[in-house]
């Protein structure tokens, strides 16, 4: 009797060993679940930073485009002041 019983014993302690590594498993599962959403925007976040980054760039190089034409337009219009007053002195 005490062989069936230390036999008995053992085997619960296996199955509750088993519901317990099975609950852990559907706990593990579900903290993925819920993490994945905050993986997804971390991700996302991520991106977006590496477009801002992308478009600061852009923003400079325009930015250094946009005082050339400037400075090239006030080139233009000096000369162009320049050839009037050429004209006018001639006339």
């Amino acid at each position: 009797m005490d062989m069936w019983l230390c036999v008995k014993r053992a085997i619960n302690a296996a199955e509750k060993a088993k519901k317990a590594y099975e609950d852990g498993r559907a706990r593990v599962a579900e903290a993925g679940k819920a993490i994945q959403p905050h993986a997804n925007l971390a991700k996302d976040m991520q991106a977006a930073e590496r477009q801002v980054k992308v478009y600061e760039a852009k923003f400079g190089e325009m930015s250094a485009t946009l005082e050339s034409a400037q400075l090239t337009t006030r080139e233009a219009l000096e000369i162009e002041a320049a050839v009037q007053e050429a004209i006018r002195g001639y006339l």
